[in-house]
């Protein structure tokens, strides 16, 4: 479906041209859709499969990007020629972050961490004290939001989409799922009409959840589970949050001020989980079952380094549920029309690689 608007008239990446552009084409990636928009957190795991699917339905799109257009040039061949661009950009410089939102539809913001990003090397903050941290989980997920709301506004784009988690709640004692709430919060008083997308934990080929455990397991042959593993969760299919998202950008008018919890059909225990993974990789590591408490200082160590292997909020949130509650007055999957895939359709194709005995090839009828 092409949405039924007219790009709004503006500049297209750096020396963009002044021209109007309506919708055309029988659908697909020749085609234009009639919304432009700017993708902030573009290069993530949900982030990538975005833009690949805007891109095949004839989006045009302005990627913030903060890094080397070199490390991102890949994404433009999903999109025609002339409909994608890259913007450099840095939270921290409201100019940059103003050219990418300027003649844009509508913003989309993914930007989002499980952990503190931090220098080797310590640095002064904005208020002058020394830090590791180069951006917190309050930067990430609370005064991003907020500040990407305010400028959209300022440079008259018309609607805000922002990916946010199931679970978020301000008042959360886990610090990931706290920042989540706050930043949605930030983000309304802002702009009342952004549409909130809340995915359950995400599965797929790079995802942070069947592949923690097989990497573990492969790199030091020792999983930990907290609390017994039998905390609750209800993974999604990061293609299946993408297609919802599409749908919203779609016909922004539709979903604006709404907020979407978006998760599988069935919940798993993390211990499920485990022995899920380990039945497709053949994989035994050691299983150590720790008390939350022990696994937080194990964590707090762990979280030091540049790119943590656990945190002190991975260990609290494999001890907490975090599953639709049948309370929530969220929109789901079912109010777009998605089905949501189940976990065993896809998860194989991923994780064969883990297997010891040489994946799937040693089964392949032939092979030598």
């Amino acid at each position: 479906m092409l949405a039924r608007r007219a790009f709004s008239t503006g500049n297209f990446g750096v020396g963009k041209l002044e021209q109007g552009f309506k919708e055309f084409g029988p659908g697909g990636r020749s085609s234009v859709a009639g919304i432009t928009a700017s993708l902030f957190g573009g290069t993530g795991f949900l982030g990538k499969y975005l833009q690949f699917e805007l891109g095949k339905t004839g989006f045009r799109l302005y990627l913030a990007n903060r890094g080397d257009e070199q490390d991102v040039r890949a994404y433009k061949v999903a999109f025609d020629l002339g409909q994608w661009a890259s913007v450099p950009y840095s939270l921290r410089d409201e100019d940059s972050v103003k050219r990418v939102l300027e003649g844009s539809d509508i913003a989309i913001n993914c930007i989002g961490k499980y952990y503190d990003t931090k220098h080797l090397v310590p640095h002064r903050d904005a208020s002058g004290k020394l830090s590791n941290v180069n951006f917190s989980l309050e930067e990430v997920h609370i005064e991003a939001p907020a500040k990407l709301a305010e400028l959209a506004k300022s440079v008259g784009v018309s609607h805000f989409l922002h990916v946010s988690a199931l679970g978020a709640d301000k008042d959360s004692s886990v610090r990931w799922l706290a920042t989540k709430g706050q930043g949605e919060e930030a983000l309304k008083s802002v702009f009342p009409r952004a549409t909130i997308v809340r995915p359950g934990r995400l599965f797929g080929p790079e995802d942070r959840l069947l592949n923690w455990f097989a990497q573990n397991a492969a790199s030091f042959g020792v999983i930990p589970l907290f609390n017994s593993g039998n905390a609750l969760l209800q993974p999604t299919y990061a293609s299946d949050v993408v297609d919802a998202m599409v749908k919203i950008i779609e016909d922004p008018e539709d979903y604006e001020g709404k907020t979407f919890e978006l998760a599988g059909e069935h919940n798993f225990t993390w211990r499920e989980l485990m022995d899920f993974t380990f039945d497709i990789t053949y994989q035994k590591p050691r299983v150590v079952d720790l008390p939350l408490a022990v696994g937080e200082m194990a964590a707090f160590g762990l979280s030091q380094l540049p790119n943590p292997l656990l945190t002190i909020d991975d260990a609290k949130l494999m001890s907490t549920d975090v599953i639709l509650e049948p309370s929530s007055s969220a929109m789901t999957f079912q109010d777009l029309h998605i089905k949501p895939t189940p976990l065993e359709k896809v998860a194989f194709n991923y994780l064969y690689r883990y297997r010891t005995d040489g994946g799937h090839f040693p089964y392949a009828e032939g092979y030598h």
